[in-house]
């Protein structure tokens, strides 16, 4: 009797897994208005991140969503320059009722709400009156599960395993190649800093690429600025040596990271920002550590022993990795070829641009790198940034 219960309740489960549906892209079967007929709507469905929509500066700027047949459950919004907290309005009884929030947290959002046809309003909370709302792409869906295509953002580590530290959006794929996808897929809490990131489109597309690496929970955005410096000492004159020393160290004690991995010391191909990066994310690492560093602030925060920091390449390298192995949580591509994937996803930064991915046995070779501080010994038998860290 026991088994045939058990068959019944495997063969409902089966099925209602098998009609369990994706929900659908209807963006095209909806009309949408912004606040000011002279907005170029347009610009927020017609896949180009370069071509937001520059929303007028209003009291309570609005997007009005006329659906198609198709009951729409869901929008996923792909901020530009400037987002805000917004809440999604269905008409209920005769009036309109907010029915879904969005604190705008992230550049990507993804909203849920009771599936509906007629007219959505989704109204931005924009407190500072002046301030717009830039706006790159809008998707609608029907109901059914989240689709691959969207991004539906975790908040960031509070405590991460790994910390890879990098100059620019673009940089964690091309000199440390299959790092991020390697230990994502393994389960490691993997989470990226950014020391700048310039336009908004390139945060987006770097949100892109680290999704398909595996990644869910969002990455730290240091909001540095990104320019072209002909020294090193530019550099620290701009973001300041001791403002990104103290930076580095509290977002160290405070997301708590086993390992930290960043750039090259001499820069990959001596690019200052590299440079002041991986200097910066050295001492960063031994200044964490100690109690009595920086303001009152920074010494309130807990101190923390990273357990082993590595940088790329090095003099006298003492670690290769083997991103070419096939990792089962990508199908069986290899973590240096979903990298790769997602590299091209930077798609700014494709045109007329001659970088690539750092191969195997190439100048600036992503398997190779140096084991520069470590509170658990030497690594023995090599191929893992894990080795020796409880």
């Amino acid at each position: 009797m026991k088994r045939i219960v058990f068959l019944i309740l495997y063969l409902l489960l089966t099925c209602a897994c098998a009609h369990a549906q994706v929900a659908r892209d209807v963006t095209k079967e909806c009309s949408l208005a912004y606040d000011y007929r002279e907005t170029p709507v347009k610009n927020m469905t017609d896949g180009d991140y370069k071509t937001a929509m520059e929303g007028k500066p209003a009291v309570y700027p609005q997007l009005v969503i006329k659906t198609g047949d198709t009951p729409v459950s869901s929008i996923y919004v792909e901020f530009g320059k400037n987002r805000q907290p917004f809440g999604v309005y269905l008409k209920q009884e005769g009036e309109w009722k907010r029915v879904a929030s969005c604190n705008a947290a992230h550049a990507q959002e993804y909203v849920t709400f009771p599936a509906t046809t007629g007219t959505i309003r989704v109204r931005f909370d924009t407190a500072r009156k002046a301030k717009r709302v830039d706006i790159a792409e809008v998707h609608l869906y029907s109901e059914g599960e989240t689709p691959p295509a969207v991004h539906d953002w975790k908040a960031t580590n509070e405590k991460t395993d790994l910390m890879v530290v990098v100059a620019h959006p673009d940089d964690e794929l091309l000199w440390l190649g299959g790092t991020i996808p390697h230990y994502a897929a393994a389960g490691k809490k993997v989470t990226v800093v950014y020391l700048t990131c310039g336009d908004y489109f390139r945060e987006l597309e770097l949100l892109n690429g680290l999704w398909h690496c595996g990644v869910r929970n969002y990455p730290v955005l240091a909001g540095y600025r990104d320019f072209k410096p002909g020294s090193t000492r530019g550099v620290y004159d701009d973001w300041g040596r001791v403002s990104v020393n103290y930076y580095l160290t509290t977002l160290i004690r405070t997301l708590r990271p086993e390992v930290v991995v960043t750039h090259d010391l001499k820069g990959e191909y001596g690019h200052p920002q590299h440079i002041v990066c991986a200097y910066t994310v050295e001492r960063a690492v031994k200044f964490a550590s100690q109690a009595k560093y920086g303001t009152e602030e920074i010494e309130a925060v807990p101190v923390w022993n990273v357990k082993k920091l590595y940088v790329h390449l090095g003099d006298k390298p003492t670690t290769v990795m083997n991103w070419d192995v096939k990792e089962t949580a990508f199908g069986g591509k290899s973590s240096f070829a979903v990298a790769s994937e997602a590299y091209a996803m930077h798609i700014s930064q494709q045109a007329g641009r001659t970088y690539e991915m750092a191969a195997k046995g190439s100048e600036y070779d992503a398997y190779v790198y140096t084991l520069a501080y470590t509170t658990v010994g030497a690594d023995k038998k090599g191929g893992d940034f894990f080795e020796n860290v409880p």
